[in-house]
């Protein structure tokens, strides 16, 4: 089994996912994807069975996973959620934040486009 430490909240590499996303995109967990995730402490585990590999994430980006993994959401649905339950300095910062971190998920094959509303 992996054990691979993803911090998305420093990271500076720009992942390609073929699309753009837009507030309205909706994004949602792979169907060939069985994705377990729990919370640990402050940061959060997946464990991905058909690859076999676990992922230590931090918080809050392991949050969207979280929720992502329950139902398909839209980038706002998800941005507006972490407003709502993580204290924020600046706003503007969050859906950028969303949107960087929902493209290395999808590079990683943990999240997938469903849509993307031009």
């Amino acid at each position: 089994m992996a054990l691979c430490r993803l911090i998305l909240v420093r990271s500076a590499k720009s992942y390609k996912t073929g699309d753009s996303l837009l507030p309205e995109t909706v994004v949602k967990i792979p169907s060939a994807c069985c994705l377990y995730v729990r919370t640990l402490g402050n940061d959060c585990v997946a464990f991905e069975s058909a690859s076999s590999t676990t992922h230590l994430i931090e918080q809050p980006a392991g949050l969207l996973l979280e929720w992502v993994n329950s139902e398909p959401l839209s980038i706002m649905k998800l941005s507006d959620r972490l407003i709502e339950i993580v204290t924020i300095e600046h706003r503007e910062d969050v859906i950028p934040f969303v949107i960087s971190t929902v493209q290395k998920f999808v590079a990683m094959g943990l999240m997938e486009i469903e849509k993307t509303v031009a």
